[in-house]
């Protein structure tokens, strides 16, 4: 009994002077009872110093001094903020309804000429026919006069594709398809037989191809595409116009008269193609992109 009474007195004697020579020992304990939340707060309340004074410490990047290293710190900033927004192709279109209508509508206008080759013979026939006729035909002349257009419209569409690729879809209407329905009409209003109106025939078909091609090359690239399906209707529209137009005017004019007016409607053709704007397409095509954008606006 002595002896245990002995050990636990030199244990308890042991533990005090522990606690006088570890004062911190209670808190520590104290410490390891905090709640698991609380510690948690404390350790990311030192790590949010630790880095503001991290981050206070960095120079700013204009300080650098070294311009090499401004060029450095300059290109690393540049990489790690996002490029500028640039504009998009066509986001202009979205609200240029008007512009792109006007713009089909030009290039539409060669439509109301191939109305007007398409439908020529039907009228210019029976003038052609009658004994009154400055230049007497067969039926032989006439099946060839109502269908050598489309021999013609089958060249077009041939050389629409070099034209349109190194003049635009705006330079080959202006320049080949006007100058096609020009000469065609020309060469029949002032025919002095049989042979030059069927060569303006072929070439007033020589437009009708090309007017077929560029038409809806030249809206699908210049419109958008909400706005599309509206705008395809604008050419078999003109078309149709240019046939009815045809057929009334074969009531009062005869075959060379009604070859000269096609040529009163090349005039405003040729105004409105050169009115309009190039396709963008064709001038990102030429590296010329300032142009397309333009030309979108």
């Amino acid at each position: 009994m002595t002896v245990d009474r002995i050990g636990r007195t030199r244990m308890d004697t042991t533990l005090e002077n522990s606690q006088h020579e570890n004062p911190n020992h209670a808190g520590d304990e104290r410490a390891q009872q905090l709640p698991a939340k609380q510690q948690q707060h404390s350790h990311i309340e030192c790590v949010v110093k630790v880095v503001r004074k991290l981050s206070s410490s960095l120079p700013p990047l204009q300080e650098k001094a070294d311009p090499h290293h401004h060029r450095l710190y300059s290109a690393q900033a540049q990489c790690s903020s996002p490029p500028p927004e640039k504009p998009v192709l066509g986001t202009s279109l979205q609200t240029g309804f008007v512009k792109q209508t006007l713009a089909v509508a030009g290039m539409s206008l060669g439509c109301v000429l191939d109305g007007t080759v398409i439908a020529y013979s039907s009228p210019a026939l029976p003038s052609l026919f009658s004994q009154n006729s400055s230049i007497q035909i067969n039926l032989h002349h006439g099946s060839w006069i109502g269908s050598v257009h489309t021999l013609g419209a089958v060249i077009g569409c041939l050389i629409s594709i070099p034209t349109m690729s190194q003049l635009g879809r705006r330079g080959a209407a202006l320049y080949i398809m006007s100058l096609a329905y020009l000469l065609g009409y020309l060469m029949i209003g002032f025919a002095l037989n049989v042979e030059m109106i069927i060569t303006g025939r072929l070439l007033g078909g020589v437009g009708l191809g090309l007017t077929l091609s560029i038409t809806p090359v030249y809206l699908v690239e210049i419109s958008n595409v909400r706005y599309r399906g509206v705008l395809g209707v604008i050419p078999p529209l003109f078309t149709q116009i240019g046939l009815l137009a045809t057929y009334l005017a074969g009531i009062w004019l005869n075959w060379s008269n009604l070859a000269l007016s096609g040529v009163a409607l090349i005039i405003p053709n040729v105004v409105f193609i050169w009115a309009i704007p190039e396709s963008p397409v064709y001038l990102a095509s030429k590296g010329d992109f300032a142009g397309a954008e333009e030309s979108l606006s």
